[in-house]
């Protein structure tokens, strides 16, 4: 299929989740039926803090979520796509070609295994329900350039970031609070970290 045949590429990638979660597992049955009503539009929440021409790095992005969302809304935006699982990559390759996706980068590695030239890369990272705010730094932050900005959503505490700090000899220069409402109703909350590392 040519990409002028999309009508919506955001419905198109939507329908090919669902076609795909029945033979891999990528979605719960539950979050089957949230897709228009919380997982689209909690994507659409990063879009409006990213900019064009600018890198994005997603770790553990296996349903596309909000990877694929972000790289159709910003086609000038070079996106990564992280993931260890091969099955979950072989989708994510499809939906890539199927919508003609040039601004996307699909990584089927760990995210502590990116190759040297990934080093002080990333103007954004991402990883929506990969692991703690402590965590995802500790294994993304040598990716990162310095102003780099992280995404947390409601899992961020300061505590965890106090941690992160004294692991990482990094410092927690802006946080930014973003509360959004889902057409479900559903409040969530957004945070973009911008740490500065320091430099020797």
């Amino acid at each position: 299929m040519k990409q002028e045949q999309f009508e919506d590429k955001e419905s198109f990638f939507l329908s090919e989740l669902l076609l795909w979660n029945k033979k891999i597992n990528l979605v719960s049955k539950k979050a089957e039926k949230e897709l228009f009503i919380k997982h689209l539009p909690e994507s659409y929440f990063f879009i409006e803090n990213i900019f064009s021409n600018k890198t994005l790095l997603d770790v553990g992005s296996g349903n596309g979520f909000p990877s694929i969302p972000i790289a159709i809304s910003r086609p000038k935006t070079n996106v990564f796509c992280v993931e260890s699982n091969q099955k979950k990559t072989i989708f994510l390759s499809s939906i890539k070609k199927k919508l003609l996706l040039e601004n996307v980068t699909i990584l089927n590695k760990n995210i502590e295994n990116l190759d040297l030239s990934y080093y002080n890369f990333f103007d954004y990272i991402i990883a929506r329900g990969f692991s703690s705010p402590k965590e995802i730094v500790k294994k993304t932050i040598k990716y990162a350039k310095s102003n780099a900005k992280y995404f947390f959503y409601n899992v961020f505490c300061d505590n965890d970031l106090d941690g992160v700090k004294s692991l990482c000899g990094i410092a927690i220069n802006i946080v930014d609070k973003h509360v959004h409402k889902l057409p479900s109703g559903l409040v969530r909350v957004l945070y973009t970290v911008t740490f500065v590392k320091e430099t020797s």
